[in-house]
This record gives structure tokens, sequence and C-alpha cells, in this order.
């Protein structure tokens, strides 16, 4: 499938988006992220900084972005006093913007400059869409765009994830999301898998997600880098909680759902496997 995106966009033009950024001990590279927001092309309605009782300097390195950054009345931020996890920290985000859609960001990663120009463009086409997401690229060392989009119009692809594809993989990385404001589906208080929940829910009860399949977001390391996304055995356990929660709604039958667990053993092997070839 093509879509065609209109790129006539100059540096004046803006989008009722809300930006939700979670913020742990994130002192090194929060403003990193918040400047790729700052850049983009077509600007947004506001930057939720959401820091979940860092134990760092993230709270002080926040409260003077609006300064050093040079934007005034941008950036909103809220200080949560006990840790909750970068699901509730989204939602607590979520509950507050304004903007007629939210997007994603991780405090650690960064935006394409034409990220909200290309992927607002495309969700407003379709009036009965409610989430997009795009590619995402990781990277090490300095960031280097591979595609500009220097041309007025793009066509670029796109492919529509149904729920039987994201129940196989979850396709989704939660800083290319753009989704309606308006649905009424959060993310779950879990540190493991909340996200892939997210996704298997609303696609389920919406239909599929349109992906972009340009490159439009950019994290840096690799993927077993030590943190939260590289526990493995955590992250397997709680895609098996959520296969048994669709199995229970009657979401999955019998077959499919003994096929997903053991397909997801056999991955969390593979990726054990490439695990350990990286550290030695």
């Amino acid at each position: 499938m093509e879509l065609e995106v209109n790129m006539a966009v100059n540096s004046s033009s803006s989008a009722p988006i809300s930006v939700i950024i979670p913020c742990y001990n994130c002192e090194n590279t929060i403003e990193r992220a918040v400047q790729s927001v700052v850049n983009q092309t077509c600007s947004v309605a506001e930057i939720i900084l959401i820091n979940d009782c860092s134990q760092d300097s993230t709270l002080e390195v926040i409260s003077l972005l609006e300064v050093k950054l040079g934007v005034s009345n941008l950036i909103k931020i809220i200080n949560l006093e006990k840790n909750s996890g970068p699901g509730a920290a989204r939602n607590i985000g979520w509950d507050v913007a304004i903007g007629e859609y939210i997007a994603f960001l991780d405090a650690d990663d960064i935006w394409h400059p034409r990220k909200i120009e290309i992927q607002f463009d495309a969700i407003t086409k379709d009036p009965a869409c409610v989430i997009t997401c795009h590619n995402s690229k990781r990277i090490n060392g300095e960031i280097e765009f591979p595609v500009m989009y220097d041309s007025d119009s793009i066509i670029t692809e796109v492919e529509e994830l149904t729920f039987e594809k994201l129940l196989l993989s979850n396709k989704i990385a939660t800083r290319s999301v753009m989704i309606k404001k308006s649905i009424v589906e959060r993310f779950s208080p879990k540190y493991y898998a909340e996200d892939y929940k997210l996704w298997l829910e609303i696609v389920d009860e919406y239909g599929s997600i349109k992906s972009l399949q340009s490159e439009l977001s950019y994290s840096f390391g690799d993927d077993y880098s030590g943190g939260l996304s590289s526990n493995l055995w955590q992250m397997h356990k709680g895609v098996l909680s959520i296969y048994l929660e669709f199995f229970r709604a009657n979401k999955i039958g019998s077959l499919r759902f003994i096929f997903l667990i053991l397909f997801s053993f056999f991955k969390l092997i593979v990726r054990f496997v490439r695990q350990k070839g990286a550290l030695r």
C-alpha cells in the first residue's frame, strides 16, 4: 500500500499534538530528546515531561529547558513523588494533555525533524484512523539522517498491522506512535510489555494500525546495553501474561495460544543467544 504525504508545510505550521516524555534518571539525555521535538518542521501544542521520581538531577535539568532551548509556554512539567513506571507516567500525561493527538517519546530517544509533519499529515487523511506508527532505527554514535525528504511530496509505503501480525511480533516502537487522545484505552501499570498490550487492545477494538515504512525516530546504543528493555526474561513473562489474558477473554483460540507460547519461547532462546554473542 502506498500513501502520498503532502510536504508543503513551512516552519510556521503547527499541529494539535501533545508530546509525552516520561523522565527517569535521564539528566544526560533529556535535553537531546526535547531538542528533537523543538526542531520539528511542524510545531506541537505542548511537551509534557513527567519526572518519575528521578534520583539524579533530571528535575533540575528539565526545569531549565524552556529557557535553554529558547521556547516559551511549550513545556509542561509534572513531578511525581513516587516512581510509577513509564506506562503510568504516560497515562498521567495523556490525561492532562490538551492536544487532539498524542505522540510519545522516551527520554533517551530522538525524532527525525520531519516526523510530526509527515505523520500528522498521514493520520489526518483517514478520519477513522486512531493510531499510526513508523519505522525506527537504532544507532551507535552520532546521529545521521539517511532520509531527508527534500521534495514537496513523497510516496511512502504503509504496512497494515493487523491483530494477527502483532500477536507474532510487537513491531511498534512507542517512540513512533501518534494516537488520538480521545480513545479510552491506556497503558497497563506494568513495567514490562505494557505498550505491547495497549497496541493489541487498540487494534482489536479499532482495526489495523497504519505503519509508515520510513525511519522517523532513533534510539541509541544496542539491544543488550542494560536497562529495562534488555531484561529479556521479564519481557518474556510480560508477553506470556498478555497472551494468557487474551486467551481467557476469548480473543485467541486454544491452538493459536499454544502456538504463540511455543513461538515466544523460541524467540527468547534466539535473543539469549544473540545477547551472549553481543556481550563477548
